[in-house]
């Protein structure tokens, strides 16, 4: 019954499609919507963050600090098995586990 009712529906509007004129509308809706005079400083701004950031990371040894907290987080699970993880070992993996979670997130927002 409700098989019916689709491929009748879609007889019907198949035979009554209309093609309305756009004369440029979509657009002038395009160009009028809100936001786009923002995206140039959003861009700047992300930009300059990432620099800073960047260059935080290189001042401060970054590298160096996150070798030394995986070879000591290695060097403990050996010795003492998983349950000697630390607190900022479980913050680590958190804070990694939350960024991974926003991205998904964020690629599916921006598809």
């Amino acid at each position: 019954m409700k098989e019916n009712d689709d491929i009748l529906l879609k007889e019907f509007f198949n035979q009554n499609k209309q093609e309305i004129e756009d004369n440029g509308f979509s657009s002038r809706v395009m160009k009028n919507l809100p936001g786009r005079e923002n995206k140039r400083i959003a861009q700047i701004l992300t930009i300059l963050c990432a620099v800073v950031s960047i260059l935080l990371f290189i001042l401060l040894d970054g590298v160096q600090n996150i070798l030394g907290a995986l070879q000591q987080a290695f060097i403990n699970i050996v010795q003492h098995g998983i349950t000697a993880i630390d607190i900022t070992t479980l913050l680590g993996i958190a804070t990694v586990v939350v960024y991974l979670g926003f991205q998904r997130i964020n690629s599916y927002t921006t598809e």
